[in-house]
């Protein structure tokens, strides 16, 4: 009893009562001061009932302490897991909604399974404060929104207490559908060599659906839909000439459907994985194709025992694997969906490929080599580079104003292609030849300054920066925490040595960094031999913001060897420990054992006794040892913990693919009935390398509809017994030109194209399209600008997620949205929500 004690302090010593005397003195004292201790409860809870973080808290609930004394429990400590679950299950509500009403924040009561307690209304109150705080009309506002409106969990596992979804900017909204017309009679068909054009207004390519019927021949006047072919022609200034064809005839009235599916691809130990993803009869495919992954059934035994470290897919839809033997030997394979290929064998070790259109760049243990591909597509040719040679040679990227750039162990090589072919290596600032000698490991560009970009260099020292616009070089030293030292230093090329300011290896508080990524809010995602760190902006208070290095050692420290992003934005690691993403607020992992992802919570929270914000990081080179700054005694400390996730097998490299699903069935329009499916095998890809060659491409799928306006054909695939007429010049019903003489240039493609007489056109010179074939129709949903997607996911694959939930994330998404941004809510692949 705190108050009798401090009375009896206050008495004279020969008048103080022993604590065990029961004289009426005694008694009186005793009386008061419980009278005294019970006031100051009171007014204690008067108190904490005026406070959001102490109202109705069970910590300081006298009900909830009398019971644990009663059960022999000790006082709750939040350190404590067991007792922080107590606290967090208290269910008795009362000052703390008195509090809410003021925000017209009641507590949830329906449905009654959902109800919430103590700790989660508070937690809900908490977001939604922060919310307005930060201000409203913003992607983070929407973010902050739905996670306010979903229930908690505060008993699940640290990290996955809330339920995950995913974000999505410039979401498709409404499913386009157009039938192919031409400018003659018969207006709703088309023939081989006939074009038309289609108009993409979104932001990004477009996964088509093609729907082709077979019409009824009538002689001299209509073909049978014999081996129909459908071509992307022209995009812009680019002329890709690809296409998709099914090997077949198709019946009058019968339609032939491709819809768009994926592929997701990733470079093990063991040789490539696999997964893929289907439309279901309602619902779209999943393009990020997530898993679970296995090796393809027809994998060759040579490429299952190398270690896939790069792939891409290129324009003619050929998959390439870089893979690298127990030899240390370097094999290019290449997959086109049916058959595998050995293309090159016995290169040096290989670190890296990239795509140059009609050749592949690899750069190799000893430097570049080019793969170049012969006339008939599938001879192959490895040339060393001589400007780039006799170095290890780790990164290629192609930068937004055409320039390519190569990452070597001695340093960083510029490649510009001149008007007249040639093309010119030359050492950039960052190489042994410019007295700046330094490992470039990786190289990233911020794709949001079109043309003028900043890149970024992954090397030993940590990471460089070059402004193109400025022509100023920077580096990440990151050793102190503090407003009067700048996280960038400024590096002069050209200038003495002593005036340069070249960091050496004990000024960079960076590991080595081998992956880079750029992301669409400017954070900076880095890769190193020592796990996952990422240099990032928070908001302080109202429009001010600090950046700071954040490290994540409590997920992995190792190798991360790649970074990339998928088509809905959630960014993937691939690392010694398995394959890692982020989705804009939680981590995960897949996992072997379970076969599926493992949420590992958020990323701006350390989950430690008790969880604690990330905080800011440096790396200690002398120490090979992450380090945490302690706010309060701001020091930083060794962070030693061991990592959450769990130990996986090595992935290097992932990347996703497009293809088909056929299907044969009746198709109004509007609607399509199935009645049967097309096996793989009787759909191909053919690819002009120029107008004269045809050759056969990799896996079957419809390319993707570009931004803007493209122009398509209709073709068909040559019969096997071809014979080429003696005419020339001519088109074969391929669109392959038969080559005219020298004295003659080739003749445009007639019929509808050309519908001006002399001498307004050519058309006494055309060469005329082949008689109508076949109905077409185009479906596509176009990924547009003001547009957000909020895509929940589910916690077990059989979940539904009760409607009431539904209305209230809608509800709220309704309240922050900013004026002319569309919204729409999604259960993983289905639209449940959308604003009309």
């Amino acid at each position: 009893m705190a108050s009798f004690e401090r009375m009896l302090n206050r008495l004279p010593s020969l008048y103080r009562p022993e604590p065990t005397d029961s004289t009426l003195v005694t008694f009186l004292l005793r009386t008061v001061a419980a009278q005294l201790d019970a006031t100051d409860a009171q007014m204690s809870q008067i108190m904490q009932a005026h406070w959001f973080a102490y109202a109705d808290r069970a910590l300081y609930q006298p009900y909830f302490l009398r019971s644990r004394e009663l059960l022999d429990q000790p006082r709750p400590k939040l350190s404590n897991r067991a007792d922080r679950t107590a606290i967090d299950d208290f269910p008795y509500l009362h000052d703390l909604a008195r509090l809410g009403a003021l925000l017209s924040l009641s507590p949830w009561r329906e449905p009654p399974y959902l109800r919430e307690n103590v700790e989660q209304y508070r937690l809900r109150l908490a977001r939604m404060v922060a919310l307005y705080r930060n201000g409203l009309g913003t992607v983070n506002a929407l973010r902050s929104m739905v996670e306010a409106q979903l229930p908690v969990n505060l008993d699940a596992l640290p990290g996955q207490a809330d339920r995950p979804f995913w974000l999505e900017e410039f979401a498709p909204l409404v499913q386009r559908t157009t039938a192919v017309t031409q400018p003659g009679a018969p207006i709703d068909m088309v023939g081989p060599l006939m074009r038309w054009t289609l108009e993409n207004d979104g932001i990004a390519p477009a996964p088509l659906t093609l729907y082709m019927q077979g019409v009824t021949p009538q002689a001299g006047l209509i073909d049978a839909t014999e081996t129909p072919l459908v071509e992307l022609y022209q995009s812009g200034a680019h002329m890709p000439r690809i296409g998709i064809a099914f090997r077949g005839t198709l019946d009058p009235d019968v339609t032939l459907r491709l819809r768009p599916a994926f592929m997701s691809w990733l470079g093990g130990a063991a040789g490539p994985l696999l997964a893929t993803t289907a439309p279901s009869a309602d619902l779209p495919a999943d393009p990020t194709a997530p898993g679970p992954w296995q090796a393809p059934e027809d994998l060759p035994p040579g490429l299952a025992a190398a270690t896939v470290v790069a792939l891409l897919q290129s324009e003619d839809q050929m998959l390439w694997f870089a893979a690298n033997n127990a030899d240390e030997s370097g094999a290019l394979w290449r997959y086109d969906g049916q058959t595998w290929m050995e293309a090159v064998s016995g290169l040096p070790r290989i670190h890296a490929l990239a795509d140059e259109g009609q050749a592949l760049l690899l750069g190799t243990a000893t430097g570049l080599q080019r793969i170049t591909r012969a006339p008939d597509g599938v001879t192959y040719a490895a040339n060393p580079i001589p400007e780039v040679s006799g170095q290890p040679l780790y990164a290629i990227l192609q930068t937004q104003d055409g320039l390519w750039w190569f990452g070597a162990e001695d340093g960083l090589t510029q490649r510009r292609d001149q008007s007249d072919g040639a093309q010119i290596y030359a050492p950039f600032v960052l190489h042994s030849a410019a007295g700046n000698e330094v490992a470039v490991y990786a190289i990233t560009q911020d794709q949001t300054a079109a043309g003028q970009g900043t890149l970024y260099f992954g090397t030993a020292l940590g990471v460089f920066l070059w402004q193109p616009g400025t022509g100023h070089w920077y580096w990440y030293a990151g050793d102190a925490r503090s407003d009067q030292q700048p996280d960038w230093q400024r590096f002069t090329p050209g200038a003495a040595a002593g005036e340069r300011n070249f960091p050496t290896a004990n000024q960079v508080f960076l590991p080595q960094v081998r992956a880079l990524y750029r992301d669409d809010d400017g954070t900076l995602w880095l890769g190193t031999p020592q796990g996952i760190a990422r240099y990032v902006a928070h908001a302080v208070s109202d429009f001010t913001y600090t950046t700071q290095l954040e490290a994540f050692p409590d997920l992995l420290v190792g190798d991360v060897f790649s970074i990339t992003e998928d088509a809905r934005g959630v960014r993937w690691f691939c690392t010694a420990r398995g394959l890692f993403r982020y989705d804009g607020r939680d981590w995960w992992q897949f996992q072997s054992a379970a076969g599926a992802w493992t949420q590992l919570g958020r990323a701006d929270t350390l989950y430690q006794e008790p969880p604690a914000e990330r905080g800011a990081w440096r790396f200690d080179r002398s120490q090979a040892q992450w380090q945490r700054l302690d706010p309060v005694a701001a020091l930083w400390n060794n962070f030693t913990e061991e990592p959450r996730s769990t130990e996986e097998e090595p992935v290097y490299t992932v990347g996703w693919a497009d293809h088909v699903v056929a299907d044969m069935g009746a198709w109004d329009g509007a609607n399509f009935t199935k009645t049967g499916d097309v096996h793989g095998a009787n759909l191909v890809m053919r690819y002009k390398i120029d107008e004269t060659r045809v050759v056969d491409g990799g896996l079957p799928a419809l390319p993707r509809l570009p931004v803007g306006s493209s122009t398509w054909r209709y073709l068909a695939l040559e019969p096997e017994e071809f014979v080429e007429p003696a005419a020339r010049p001519a088109w074969t019903r391929e669109g392959r030109l038969l080559p005219p003489p020298p004295e003659r240039s080739a003749p445009p493609p007639g019929r509808y194209s050309l519908p001006l007489p002399p001498p307004a056109s050519n058309f006494d010179e055309a060469v005329f399209a082949f008689r109508p074939a076949a109905r077409l129709w185009f479906a596509w949903e176009a990924q547009r600008a003001l547009t957000v997607l909020v895509r929940l996911k589910k916690q077990k694959v059989d979940e539904q997620i009760d409607p009431a939930i539904l209305d209230r994330v809608w509800q709220g998404m309704q309240q922050v949205r900013p004026a002319g941004v569309r919204t729409v809510l999604a259960v993983e692949e289905e639209i449940v929500r959308v604003e009309q």
